[in-house]
Order: C-alpha cells, then sequence, then structure tokens
C-alpha cells in the first residue's frame, strides 16, 4: 500500500479538531447558552433537560453515520486517483457497503456512548459543570466521535473484497 493510502490516526485530527469547535459551538448556542450549569447525565431514562452526555449521544449516532459517508466519498476518489490497483474495492455499490459501513460505525458509537454514560451515572452520579465547560465536553465527544469515524471507513474501505 503506498503512503497516501495509508490510514494514520494523526490524519484525522485536523478533520477532529475543526468538529469540535464546530460542534461545540452548536451545543453551546443550542442546549447550553442559557443555562446556569448543565449536569453531564441524569439519573432518568427521559428528560427535557439537556446534558452533556445526552449531546453526545446524539452526536455520536448523526456525526457517525453522516461523516462515514462524507469519508467514504471523498476517500473513494482519493484511492482512485492514487492506486489503480484498487479499483475493485471502489467498485462496491452504494448499498450495502457504504451505507452499512456508516450505520455500523452510527450504531457502533451510539452504544458505546450510552454504556459510557450509563457507568458514568452509576459510578460517578450526577455532575454539574458551567454551560461553556458542557459546550466544550460535548465538542471534544464530537472531535473524538471524528477520529474513530474517519479511521474505521478508512479501514474499512481499504479492506479486500
Amino acid at each position: 500500500m503506498s503512503s497516501s493510502l495509508e490510514v494514520r490516526v494523526t490524519d484525522a485530527l485536523i478533520p477532529g479538531a475543526l468538529n469540535a469547535v464546530i460542534n461545540g459551538a452548536i451545543a453551546y448556542a443550542t442546549a447550553f447558552s442559557g443555562a446556569t450549569s448543565v449536569p453531564l447525565t441524569l439519573d432518568l431514562v427521559s428528560s427535557k433537560q439537556h446534558t452533556v452526555w445526552g449531546q453526545g449521544v446524539v452526536l455520536a449516532f448523526a456525526l457517525g453515520i453522516i461523516l462515514s459517508l462524507i469519508t467514504a466519498f471523498s476517500f473513494r476518489k482519493r484511492i482512485a486517483q492514487a492506486g489503480p490497483a484498487l479499483a475493485d474495492r471502489l467498485n462496491r455499490p452504494m448499498f450495502p457497503t457504504v451505507l452499512g459501513i456508516a450505520l455500523g460505525n452510527g450504531m457502533a458509537l451510539f452504544g458505546w456512548f450510552v454504556a459510557i454514560a450509563v457507568l458514568w451515572q452509576r459510578f460517578l452520579g450526577s455532575i454539574e459543570v458551567g454551560p461553556i465547560a458542557a459546550a466544550a465536553l460535548v465538542g471534544l465527544l464530537a472531535g473524538i466521535v471524528t477520529v474513530v469515524v474517519e479511521t474505521r471507513t478508512k479501514l474499512a474501505l481499504l479492506r479486500p473484497v
């Protein structure tokens, strides 16, 4: 595999940082700006109150799917230009292959984030932070999702058929 087709986590750090800033700002503007404090988690199955992990779980699923599709399309173009020998990997159909990768990423991240949030609540309880810190934590979660999704999607596309 040529060096231009190597999948490195470091290649996803800049998109991850950009996504962290964007999603942190969105979380602050839409969910946290009027609050005096924001809980990281709540000991409730359903609540109208926004929490950091509640925002993170939604981001994990939505960004997992959206970023997988974007990464797949852009990376497929890069593969086509850099390695004609990998053409058979590019001819995979959108459904079920690429959409399957996207749904797999979204569901895996959703599951992990829910599990972490439940464990957080179980062992650490309800901790409240300020709205800026809450938005920064949501941004951090979005950055993590971006790095994981980009890496997993690229590796899945490079796997032999």
